[in-house]
C-alpha cells in the first residue's frame, strides 16, 4: 500500500521594518491628501470668485438696460417703440454695444 508523504515547510518573516514602512506610507498618503485638499480649495476660490463677480456684473448690466428702456418709455411715451428701433439701427450701424 502506498502512504501519503507530506512536506512541512516553515517560513519566517521579520516584520519589524514592515511596520515602520507602513507608518511612513501612511504619513505620506496623509500629506498627499492634505496637499490635494489645499489645491482643491485654491481652485475652487479661483473659479468661484470670478464667476460670482461675473454674475453680479450681468445682473447690474441687465438692470441698467431695463432702467434705460423704462426711461425711454416715460420720456417718449407712445413714440418710444420708434425711438428704440432707431437706437437699434444706429447701434448696429456704428458698431456700438447695446449697453452703452
Amino acid at each position: 500500500m502506498a502512504k501519503n508523504l507530506g512536506i512541512n515547510i516553515k517560513i519566517g518573516a521579520d516584520l519589524k521594518n514592515f511596520s515602520k514602512d507602513m507608518q511612513n506610507v501612511s504619513r505620506q498618503m496623509k500629506k498627499t491628501g492634505q496637499k490635494m485638499q489645499s489645491l482643491g480649495k485654491s481652485m475652487s476660490a479661483a473659479l468661484t470668485l470670478p464667476l460670482a463677480a461675473a454674475g453680479v456684473a450681468m445682473i447690474k448690466f441687465a438692470s441698467d438696460t431695463e432702467e434705460s428702456l423704462n426711461k425711454v418709455d416715460v420720456a417718449f411715451g407712445d413714440s418710444s417703440k420708434e425711438v428704440q428701433k432707431f437706437a437699434e439701427t444706429t447701434l448696429k450701424s456704428f458698431g456700438i454695444a447695446r449697453g452703452t
